[in-house]
């Protein structure tokens, strides 16, 4: 499907880019509400397209709170791996706090992605740009 959907929320832009890759851009907090309609709005994004690559950028996301950490990471890769994901190229915060965050974020998620590519259904990459991951991801077939 190639479809070009674009979701705003207040905390979150998702973009439909070439090669079956759907962007999406968290700033700021972000507390459990957020992630929650970060989720749901992600879902919606996945179904509409079709895709199988995420790019996660995280550059500009100041903190994210524990409960929000613990919901993503119980409740995020099932539901890409069940809508059909197959890579997520995260790109990690440059700011103190957000790169302590997306980093403590990144760790849990990491473990939990690992139990998913033993079982060659999900691979996650981390980058320090967008340019980095789109040339990983985009190299992908």
């Amino acid at each position: 499907m190639n479809t070009n959907p674009e979701i705003n929320v207040q905390e979150l832009d998702i973009k439909y880019l070439d090669n079956n890759i759907l962007y999406y851009k968290i700033i700021g907090v972000v507390k459990l509400e957020h992630i929650k309609i970060i989720n749901e709005e992600l879902k919606k994004a996945i179904i509409k397209t079709g895709v199988s690559k995420i790019i996660t950028n995280t550059i500009d996301m100041s903190v994210i709170s524990k409960e929000a950490q613990e919901y993503n990471n119980q409740y995020l890769i099932p539901l890409w791996e069940q809508l059909g994901i197959k890579y997520n190229a995260l790109i990690l915060s440059t700011n103190a706090f957000g790169q302590w965050s997306a980093q403590t974020l990144a760790k849990d998620y990491k473990t939990r992605a690992k139990i998913a590519e033993s079982k060659n259904t999900f691979q996650v990459e981390m980058f320090d740009s967008l340019e980095n991951a789109l040339n990983w991801i985009s190299s992908i077939e």
